[in-house]
């Protein structure tokens, strides 16, 4: 396969591509696994996309987002953008300063504070519910997927509710920051999207130092330990990452999730019958179609680093394709099958090594909860319409809407 023809297996232009990338991650990991295009690694393995994770000659410390289109971003942009995105952003940091930040941001996420989240949780889930069991019908993302984490971490980070529109339309566009297939315009708008979450934590971190604690997880962010505290940046920093990735996320992932066990009734009514395989699962949805396709942060090699059969020079960057190894065949027999008896599913929907997600347990749990309550709730749930349309993001997997009937 010559250089031109393996570039354009990868095309998030394609058609079809946002809608099943599947096929096009299947052809490109056996003719070009570990392929460069526009001055970019792309690693599609499974063995590969591990072990950069959890290589520590692969920096994350880094601003990587060159345009795909080829176009100039003004330095002026990029001082901005490092501003932004390097200061307390756990994904874009390394040891030792990731070490200590990670160290002082998980506090708030330990397993037994989200275990003891789950009450709260199941709450969430049965009032949004309440409001359309009469209807027979509804859009399982705007009613279900989207309110649910946003819900949650407001609750976690004292951001009033009526906010969530402010929410709604920076998370669109901060999106575009991480996609592969940015441009230089898109880049602009996710910035300015990024400026404004990090604008309203500051006032929202200076309103609660006059106002007093509240016993949430922005004071547990906010404290001391051992003689050792967020700076004001970090703690602008952590908020907005965690409001993204616990917000964002998971939503889409629910979405996918229904989607998936509407589209595979056997295993649907699978997990009907058998509630207890709820865990698992979630694991094996996690695996068949995860929200994060792509891993935000391209790794910067800072060594020359053999890689297979390849050598990733010093200052090349890697692209993780989460998606394409969760369905690499010589990591899962019959990838592309949905089983939620899959046994140890070991997915990296979450990434991995020292950059696992730091939100993990609250996801899991939100997405066992909601798809739990969804089956018992609702009888002969069914796709009200297969004519979907998904956002136009090659990093992020979501729909923009699900119907369905019940």
């Amino acid at each position: 396969m010559t250089q031109s023809e393996a570039t354009e297996l990868f095309d998030p232009s394609a058609p079809g591509f946002i809608e099943d990338p599947y096929p096009f991650y299947d052809r490109l990991r056996e003719a070009d696994p570990l392929h460069r295009t526009r001055g970019v690694w792309l690693a599609t393995r499974y063995e590969e996309v591990l072990a950069v994770l959890r290589d520590r000659r692969f920096s994350s410390r880094n601003l990587a987002f060159g345009s795909a289109t080829a176009e100039p971003i003004p330095p002026e942009a990029l001082g901005a953008l490092e501003e932004v995105l390097l200061v307390g952003v756990l994904v874009l940091s390394d040891p030792p300063d990731h070490t200590r930040l990670r160290r002082l941001s998980n506090r708030g996420f330990v397993p037994k504070i989200v275990e003891g989240m789950r009450p709260r949780i199941q709450e969430i889930v049965d009032g949004l519910l309440d409001e359309v069991a009469d209807g027979g019908s509804m859009d399982a993302v705007a009613r279900l997927a989207l309110p649910l984490p946003l819900i949650i971490i407001c609750d976690m980070l004292g951001v009033p509710l009526s906010d969530r529109e402010l929410f709604a339309g920076w998370m669109r566009d901060i999106i575009t920051v991480s996609d592969p297939n940015q441009t230089a315009e898109s880049i602009g708008i996710g910035f300015t999207a990024l400026q404004s979450l990090r604008e309203y934590f500051r006032d929202l971190i200076a309103t609660r130092r006059k106002t007093g604690p509240r016993g949430d997880v922005l004071d547990e962010l906010a404290a001391e330990e051992e003689g050792d505290r967020l700076t004001e940046g970090e703690l602008l920093g952590t908020c907005q990452t965690l409001f993204i990735a616990g917000h964002e996320t998971t939503a889409s992932f629910i979405g996918n999730a229904i989607l998936s066990l509407l589209r595979h009734p056997d295993q649907l009514r699978l997990l009907r019958e058998d509630p207890s395989l709820i865990r698992n699962a979630v694991e094996e949805l996690l695996r068949y179609d995860t929200s994060v396709q792509i891993a935000p942060a391209p790794r910067v090699a800072i060594e020359d680093v053999d890689l297979g059969v390849k050598t990733i020079r010093k200052g090349e960057a890697v692209r993780l394709f989460l998606g394409s190894a969760n369905r690499d065949p010589a990591q899962f027999p019959h990838p592309h099958r949905l089983d939620l008896t899959r046994r140890e599913p070991y997915h990296l929907s979450f990434a991995g090594g020292i950059h696992t997600c730091l939100g993990a347990p609250l996801a899991r749990a939100e997405v066992q909860i909601a798809i739990s309550t969804l089956l018992k709730r609702m009888q002969r749930l069914e796709l009200a319409s297969e004519d979907l349309e998904w956002e136009e993001s090659s990093t992020i997997r979501a729909l923009k809407a699900l119907p369905v009937t019940f």
